[in-house]
């Protein structure tokens, strides 16, 4: 299973490259990077089932930064990405696939908080 930090490299390159601000200012060469780090990522308990059972949901702490050539942060902060469903940890367990999506759906809810901020600071 790939770690949470290269699902959210990958996923922020894709989501950069669909941005219509960012897709034409896209180039291996250009000065300007986004840098990202995973500070923690865990299962939070959501609740009980009808059985009684605690069901949890996947949540991430990413750090995601826009750089210039010159190292000064132009946008970025701490982002906070949950899932969306809950599931008994032994069904993590028993699951990988199941497990890969629950992480893979708080990734790209961070990166579409990063995102939400970058179009902010566009239309500035």
């Amino acid at each position: 299973m790939p770690s949470c930090g290269t699902a959210v490299n990958s996923n922020l390159k894709n989501s950069l490259k669909k941005d219509a601000f960012f897709k034409p200012r896209i180039a291996d060469q250009a000065g300007a990077t986004v840098t990202s780090e995973i500070s923690c990522h865990r299962l939070i308990r959501m609740g009980k089932n009808d059985k009684g059972d605690l069901l949890f949901t996947p949540e991430i702490y990413a750090t995601i930064q826009l750089k210039n050539a010159a190292g000064k942060k132009l946008a970025g902060g701490d982002y906070i990405g949950s899932g969306v469903s809950a599931l008994v940890i032994s069904e993590y367990a028993a699951s990988q696939p199941k497990t890969r999506q629950a992480f893979t759906t708080a990734v790209n809810n961070a990166i579409a908080q990063f995102m939400s901020h970058l179009a902010i600071k566009t239309t500035e």
